[in-house]
């Protein structure tokens, strides 16, 4: 399995995100797994979603899917309430964007999948109840949907090519409320992942590479361990200078128990935000990931004057290239490689996402007043 993208929501804001619509927001609860869940309530005629993508060798999540072929789409959901009516709340759509396939929750809770046809229910659902959605899209062919592992219904889907997937509702043409929430999110090329859960790896000590030491503080990790959610952009950094050409900066992490991982270890995302002092000139940076003597970098690209995500994903360890173990992931770091400069660089915030196998309902850090009652939380809320 080769895995797209991944996200657990647990930068607890939308910068893992490729964009927004309408009413939604990023907070403590509901949450299913971690410490943040995404909850869509847009009122009736309204529309509120976050859609995601997959990640470019550069880094960038900005990119589309970009597939016909057959796809892999895993994420939990949550109604709080039944629908009135029949409301849809996840699609695949195409970058103008137009519907590929969605899905839909009538008032008595039975969910549909909709292509050029319509499915048979492929589950009915309860209120205050997380289930995983398995949807599998092919588009201009088969495509197929399974709720906690129940049957699959199918439909053809779309001829279109697949951009994004749309947590929420993107359309205001139905006159109808509804209020879910999302959790753990997985796409693939090849395969569903199972049950898993999203942890986030926060920054505990300095790597390998010490280089970028121009920013605020001490220059140490506690330069890019931010609070959640977000980050706090230029009150702490790193930076590297313009005479600071291939150079980098890498971050040891906490451990995996500390950081709630257990279980197998499917897909890591490296996770930097980063942005440059100017755009005049060369501003290439890259994200770096090493473990054991083995160094992974992203391609370099050109930054904005505006703090953006880059992430990296490895489905495999750098270090020999076996399947990961949390020996392995406790020894990865992961930090920021400037290339060709000539402006100075940021990085802000670095972290490592995990997707594990398993992850029982709560499991992990758990919300920030409880068990980690050091960072902040608070829920965003954009109209």
């Amino acid at each position: 399995m080769t895995t797209l993208n991944l996200s657990g929501l647990e930068a607890g804001d939308t910068t893992e995100a490729r964009g927004t619509v309408g009413t939604f927001s990023v907070g403590t609860t509901p949450i299913r797994t971690g410490q943040y869940a995404l909850r869509c309530n847009p009122a009736s005629s309204a529309a509120g979603a976050l859609h995601f993508g997959t990640i470019a060798a550069s880094g960038s999540i900005n990119v589309g899917v970009a597939r016909t072929a057959e796809t892999f789409y895993t994420f939990y959901f949550r109604f709080e309430d039944l629908p009135s009516n029949t409301v849809q709340f996840a699609s695949v759509e195409s970058s103008t964007p137009a519907d590929i396939v969605h899905l839909d929750c009538s008032s008595g809770g039975a969910i549909t999948l909709t292509g050029t046809t319509t499915s048979s229910t492929v589950a009915t659902i309860s209120a205050d109840t997380w289930y995983r959605a398995d949807l599998r899209v092919t588009s201009n062919g088969t495509s197929g949907l399974k709720i906690d592992g129940s049957a699959e219904q199918t439909v053809t889907a779309q001829n279109l090519t697949q951009d994004r997937i749309y947590l929420g509702r993107r359309i205001t043409t139905q006159a109808v409320a509804f209020d879910a929430s999302y959790d753990d999110l997985l796409i693939s090329n090849s395969g569903f992942p199972g049950a898993g859960q999203v942890n986030r790896l926060d920054p505990d000590g300095n790597g390998t590479y010490t280089a970028w030491n121009s920013g605020t503080g001490a220059d140490t990790f506690a330069d890019v361990d931010d609070d959640v959610p977000g980050h706090d952009s230029d009150t702490t950094y790193i930076a590297a200078l313009d005479t600071d050409d291939n150079t980098a900066r890498t971050f040891t992490l906490e451990s995996s128990s500390s950081g709630g991982v257990a279980g197998t270890i499917l897909s890591v995302k490296a996770y930097v935000i980063v942005r440059t002092d100017s755009i005049t000139g060369t501003s290439a940076v890259g994200l770096r990931v090493r473990n054991g003597s083995t160094d992974s970098d992203t391609t370099g690209a050109e930054m904005t004057t505006t703090y953006q995500t880059r992430g990296k994903l490895l489905d495999t360890d750098p270090n020999g290239g076996g399947a990961w173990t949390s020996g392995g992931l406790d020894t990865l770091e992961v930090g920021v490689t400037a290339f060709a400069i000539v402006q100075i660089q940021r990085c802000t915030k670095v972290a490592a996402m995990v997707w594990c196998a398993g992850g029982a309902a709560a499991a992990g850090k758990g919300p920030p007043p409880f068990q980690r009652p050091w960072r902040r939380w608070n829920t965003r809320r954009i109209a």
